[in-house]
């Protein structure tokens, strides 16, 4: 039973990964339909159900909706972005890497909690460093990142991950597919005294986030702390 299960979820998700290939690359417009039920039926040799399944998937993420007798449409509202570096964002002329040698378990568990998450974490399937962003050469913000390894192909690369995180991580033929993530504002401790510039201001920006990949497999792990002066973020939300 639980075979077949599986069976279909991988199913659903190979239609999920065609459409999102579709809509990434342009190959339909929002005024063009999305192939049909039918069409992917045959494609795939797959249930009805299970192609419904895909679209309601795309339907809850907000990339698509759905038109009685005229099939399934990109949402015009929607733009489909990578995720982006943050070099880039901030356009950070410099950054500086700090490798932990001794895994900071709690912090781990602490993210994993503000992220209200029910998983089993083993602390010694991750590699763990600090990545400190600089804008006309001043530390702004902080990423304390724990990387799955046994999803790296050799032993972690400190420096291609100084240039950046993303691209590091498609080298390694790992997909980015869902970023869930929670900000709050928090007082600084002594590690964001230490680390970022002493703007006087008493507070700063936490996300604490995790990346997934489209095997639902948990890339990173982490938590950036940010100056209120350098914090911006921008989100669509379907009700």
């Amino acid at each position: 039973m639980q075979d077949k299960k599986n069976k279909e979820i991988t199913e659903r998700q190979k239609i999920v990964n065609y459409l999102l290939d579709l809509i990434e690359h342009k190959k339909v417009d929002y005024k063009t339909a999305l192939p049909s039920e039918y069409f992917l039926v045959t494609k795939f040799k797959v249930s009805r159900g299970t192609v419904r399944s895909a679209f309601s998937d795309l339907k809850t993420k907000g990339l698509i909706k759905s038109s009685k007798g005229a099939g399934y449409f990109i949402n015009p509202d929607f733009s489909f972005n990578r995720i982006k570096s943050i070099r880039n964002q901030l356009l950070s002329n410099k950054q500086e890497v700090i490798i932990e040698t001794e895994l900071d378990t709690s912090n781990l568990i602490t993210i994993i909690n503000k992220l209200h998450l029910n998983i089993d974490i083993n602390p010694d399937d991750y590699f763990s460093y600090i990545k400190v962003f600089y804008v006309n050469d001043l530390p702004v913000r902080y990423a304390k990142s724990f990387l799955n390894k046994s999803l790296f192909d050799k032993e972690i690369d400190s420096g291609k991950i100084k240039r950046s995180l993303i691209e590091y991580i498609e080298q390694n033929n790992i997909e980015p597919f869902k970023l869930t993530s929670v900000l709050e504002s928090k007082l600084k401790d002594q590690l964001t005294r230490n680390l970022l510039v002493d703007n006087h201001q008493d507070y700063v920006i936490c996300r604490y986030s995790i990346l997934y990949d489209k095997e639902d497999n948990i890339v990173e792990i982490t938590q950036h702390t940010i100056n209120l002066d350098h914090f911006e973020t921008s989100y669509i939300k379907y009700l």
